[in-house]
């Protein structure tokens, strides 16, 4: 069975996983970063678009530790509906 990690160790590309919070709440996290535009100079009376990051961080409470997901049950088809 996986073992806690420190958050600092955790993924930052999106991928889920599971947080241990300062609470001692265990939910499903992950990193995320919120883009925002805006407009500078280029020359010539143009301006070019640039995106920078205005917010990034992990969308669960202050987790302290992590794991990653466990393996889905075997066989389990995403594309079956479930009743």
């Amino acid at each position: 069975m996986e073992q806690w990690r420190p958050i600092d160790s955790a993924p930052k590309d999106g991928t889920k996983i599971l947080v241990f919070t300062h609470h001692g709440d265990v939910e499903l996290s992950e990193w995320f970063k919120t883009l925002q535009d805006r407009y500078e100079p280029a020359g010539d009376g143009l301006f070019r678009k640039v995106e920078d990051v205005c917010y990034e961080g992990w969308n669960s409470n202050l987790p302290l530790f992590w794991m990653p997901l466990p393996a889905p049950p075997e066989g389990f088809d995403y594309g079956e509906e479930i009743a």
